[in-house]
C-alpha cells in the first residue's frame, strides 16, 4: 500500500517542535528587550554623569566644597566631595537610578 501524505504522529510531532522552536524565540526576543533598556537607561545614567563632571572640573577648587551632597537631574543624581589633602579633592558622581558611580580626582595644581 502506498500511500501519500503523514501521519498524525508526524504532524503532532512538527507541530510540537514549532511550538518549541517559537517559545524559545519569544523567550530570546523578551530578554533582548530587556536587556536593550537596561543598556540604554545605563548609557544615559553615563552621559548624564560624565556631563555633570565635566561642568564640576571647569569649577575653581575652592568652589567644590559647596557642592558636596548636591542633587542634581531632578533627583536623580548626587555629587559627593571628598577632601583627600589641601590641595586635592575626590569628586565622586552617583546617579541613583541606574546605579552607576563616576570618580576623579582634582588637583589645585
Amino acid at each position: 500500500m502506498n500511500k501519500s501524505g503523514f501521519t498524525l504522529i508526524e504532524v503532532l510531532l512538527a507541530a510540537g517542535l514549532l511550538v518549541l522552536a517559537l517559545a524559545s524565540f519569544s523567550y530570546l526576543t523578551v530578554n533582548a528587550n530587556r536587556c536593550l533598556a537596561r543598556t540604554e537607561s545605563l548609557s544615559r545614567a553615563a552621559i548624564m554623569l560624565q556631563s555633570r563632571m565635566e561642568e564640576l572640573k571647569a569649577l575653581p577648587l575652592c568652589d567644590l566644597s559647596a557642592l558636596d551632597q548636591n542633587i542634581f537631574a531632578a533627583g536623580r543624581g548626587k555629587v559627593l566631595i571628598t577632601p583627600l589633602s589641601s590641595d586635592l579633592v575626590m569628586i565622586e558622581l552617583v546617579s541613583l537610578q541606574p546605579k552607576l558611580q563616576l570618580f576623579t580626582l582634582r588637583s589645585k595644581y
